[in-house]
């Protein structure tokens, strides 16, 4: 038995390094989201490995019941194909979108234009889009913002693919519900519960309503706007490239050969997810960095290719990245 000094000893150095240990992981998680606003409530810090959102491991004693989450999308046909990609381009990315979160044990759901028109303030929206001559593309990924804000929950791009995020990091996370950009102000992979979905959406028509057509309107330039503008207060957006990998580029070395691919996993290691952007898509092809070569002579190729592209980098992360992960979910 320790004497009565020494037991006050050790306990003096116990509430130490729990200080320590708390400011450490504070400072280190405060890394993750702009402005310094720090963590969703709820994630706990294991050591200083700050990006990375990992599926906690349960014993058979402490396991925890939930049910797997819905990762939504949005999808309306524009006529003709848009963005470099036909039709069945953008069917085949949908189809590759759905099949890589169920992979993970996610359910699916694409929401259509019909979603948008249940919100009370679709036609108050459209006039405005109308007013400003938004094209037919962006004012789709403006209608996303009604879809979501009737039901709330997961919304990503459907050309950003999940990587160390399984189902259940997913239904942890989403019982915080603050609104929660995952790739700063582009808005590839969202989370936020119904009331917050509607309050940001609602902050965007307001900025709309006082726009001049004065060049090119989307939303994620209008979402960057709001959080410039408000800071904090709008929500908390994820620093660049901490938990969304933006694109090819930063994922595979230059492909000399499409059968000798090489990962460059230190840019994905404990990442949630990876946006094939339209951007990120034509400059993996000038800079030598799409993984399929036949019968790619031009950007606007790789574009229609995004689906095989993204099949075949995520076969390649399993294959050649190992997972750890470095954040639990209580």
């Amino acid at each position: 038995m320790l004497p009565k000094c020494m037991k006050r000893y050790v306990f003096l150095v116990g509430v130490v390094v729990a200080a320590l240990l708390h400011v450490t992981t504070w400072f280190s998680v405060t890394r993750i989201f702009e402005g310094g606003s720090g963590q969703p409530r709820g994630l706990v810090a294991k050591g200083d490995e700050m990006d990375n959102l990992k599926r906690e491991e349960n014993s058979e004693s402490e396991a925890v019941d939930w049910r797997a989450p819905t990762m939504h999308t949005f999808f309306e046909p524009v006529p003709g194909g848009c963005c470099g990609t036909t039709q069945e381009g953008h069917q085949r990315l949908l189809r590759t979108w759905e099949s890589a979160w169920r992979s993970k044990g996610w359910e699916t759901k694409i929401l259509k234009e019909e979603d948008a028109r249940k919100h009370q303030d679709f036609e108050k929206l459209k006039g405005i889009l109308d007013r400003l001559e938004v094209d037919d593309y962006n004012r789709r990924c403006f209608y996303r913002w009604l879809a979501m804000s009737e039901i709330g929950g997961w919304m990503s791009d459907y050309d950003t693919f999940p990587l160390n995020f399984d189902a259940e990091v997913g239904a942890r996370l989403q019982q915080y519900g603050e609104f929660t950009s995952l790739e700063s102000h582009i808005p590839s992979l969202i989370q936020a519960n119904k009331k917050e979905w509607e309050r940001v959406t609602q902050l965007m028509i307001e900025m709309l309503e006082f726009r001049k057509d004065d060049g090119f309107i989307s939303d994620m330039f209008i979402l960057e706007k709001i959080k410039k503008t408000m800071g904090k207060k709008a929500g908390r957006f994820a620093r660049p490239k901490t938990l969304v990998v933006p694109g090819l580029p930063y994922a595979y070395n230059k492909i000399e050969n499409e059968n000798d691919r090489k990962l460059y996993c230190g840019a994905l290691k404990d990442k949630l997810a990876i946006h094939f952007s339209h951007a990120s898509t034509a400059e993996a092809f000038i800079k030598g960095k799409f993984p399929i070569k036949s019968g790619i002579s031009n950007i606007r190729d790789a574009m229609e290719r995004r689906s095989s592209a993204a099949t075949i980098m995520l076969e390649d992360y399993e294959d050649q990245c190992p997972h750890d992960g470095g954040l639990e979910i209580p």
